[in-house]
């Protein structure tokens, strides 16, 4: 049974906060993967699974229990490479701040006012005393 996907817009939505990799590429494990290979001479597109390992020119899924071996590169019976797989992976999210880490920034932001301030006040200072020595 084959649940490759082939409609474009299908495919598109599938891709949304994902990025294409170019391999080679060091794939984090655990990371979610999905896929465009080639399946008796159809480009067929697969949601994928859970990265696991590389080797033997396949990246290595787990979907739940099930394991795969998804083939990079394609070649013919000469060994010549008629077609290399896409892979795409997860776009990184963004870490919303802890509060701890909120509470530190806007401790930083106000040092950084206060050292500004000092710092204009010095300059205003050191004009003084050179007006005063002129």
């Amino acid at each position: 049974m084959n649940n490759g996907i082939t409609d474009i817009k299908t495919i598109k939505s599938q891709l949304i906060n994902y990025n294409e990799v170019i391999l080679p590429y060091t794939l984090k494990k655990n990371s979610n993967i999905k896929y465009l290979t080639l399946v008796d001479g159809i480009e067929l597109f697969f949601k994928g699974g859970i990265f696991e390992k590389m080797g033997n020119n396949k990246i290595i899924i787990r979907n739940g229990s099930f394991v795969k071996g998804i083939p990079i590169n394609i070649k013919n019976n000469n060994s010549n490479i008629i077609y290399k797989s896409r892979f795409f992976i997860e776009k990184e999210r963004k870490k919303e701040d802890t509060p701890e880490v909120k509470k530190l920034k806007e401790i930083i932001k106000s040092q950084e006012m206060v050292i500004k301030k000092l710092t204009e006040t010095i300059k205003q200072d050191k004009l003084k005393i050179q007006k005063y020595e002129s």
